[in-house]
Parts: structure tokens; sequence; C-alpha cells
């Protein structure tokens, strides 16, 4: 059991590091290859007896050993972007994602242009159409710093909304 090409044909299941549920190993394969592959058990730390142990009950079942090899497991899925960070999965919103709507909502855009943007698959979405989009609110930037001067009664919001723009697209 020190290598996973040794060991997949004689399982069934997989214990999944971030929900604990069961999954086939074709799943699990799909999503974690890469990291199954790298343990060949040439080291004791590159072996699968390393993370797993079959089930007591179940010998066709692997479970983490223990908590602590499970978030090492995470952290180099997480590093290899095989999956989320664990702060992604528990706020249900992928960075880019995130980043976007931040974007949007800063930038006072109506919402029919958001639900344009929603229904592109993001292979089709472009650099350059991504840079026309940090021009826009580069643009809308510079259109609130002018008005900071016009309207002084408005001043605070306009003030928030230059700095929640100034956060998103990392500049002061």
């Amino acid at each position: 059991m020190d290598s996973w090409s040794s060991m997949r044909s004689k399982i069934d299941l997989i214990e999944d590091p971030v929900t604990s549920a069961y999954t086939t190993v074709t799943h699990y394969e799909e999503i974690y290859g890469k990291i199954l592959e790298t343990l060949d058990g040439e080291l004791p730390d590159s072996s699968v007896k390393y993370f797993f142990e079959l089930s007591r009950i179940n010998n066709t079942l692997l479970l983490f050993r223990n908590d602590v090899v499970r978030n090492l497991f995470m952290q180099e899925a997480e590093e290899l972007k095989l999956i989320p960070t664990l702060k992604e999965i528990h706020e249900g919103e992928a960075l880019d994602d995130k980043t976007r709507r931040q974007i949007y909502e800063s930038i006072d855009i109506p919402t029919n242009n958001e639900d344009i943007w929603a229904n592109v698959p993001e292979d089709v979405i472009s650099d350059n159409v991504e840079q026309q989009k940090l021009d826009s609110a580069m643009k809308r930037l510079v259109e609130l710093q002018s008005q900071l001067s016009d309207c002084p009664k408005k001043n605070i919001k306009i003030q928030k909304k230059i700095a929640n723009i100034q956060k998103i697209l990392n500049v002061e």
C-alpha cells in the first residue's frame, strides 16, 4: 500500500478531504489526480499510507489517517489549484466571481450589463475584455474623483465608492 498505482485497483471509495464524503476512485482521480500521481512510495511522505488507511469496516474504502494529513492534502490541492481555497468554499463564491461582483457593485454598472457578462463562458472572455472592464472601473474612478469637488454634500458617499474601487483595483 505504498504507491497509488498499486493501491488503486484494491479500493472502491476514498474520503474527500473537504466534505469527508466517500467518493469513487474515478471521481477522486478527476479532482486530485495530480496529487495521487506523486504518491509513488519512494519517500515516507509520498506514500499512500502516509495519508490514508483502509477502513476497518470496509477494506475497499480509504480514509484519512487523521486531520493533520487531511489538512496537508487539502493545502496541496489548493496550491495546485485543484480545489478552491477553504475560505472560498465557506463563502460559496470563487475569488474571480467575488472580484467581478465587487467591481460591479462599486462602479454602479446597470444590471443588464452584469447579465451580459454572466452568460459569457469564462473561456470566451479574453484578456482584452478583462482589460476593458478594468478600464471602465478606472474611468468611473476618475469621474467620481472629479465629482468630489463639485458636490460637497455627497463627498463622504463618493469617497467611500472611490476607496472601494481603489481597493479592488489595488490603486491608491
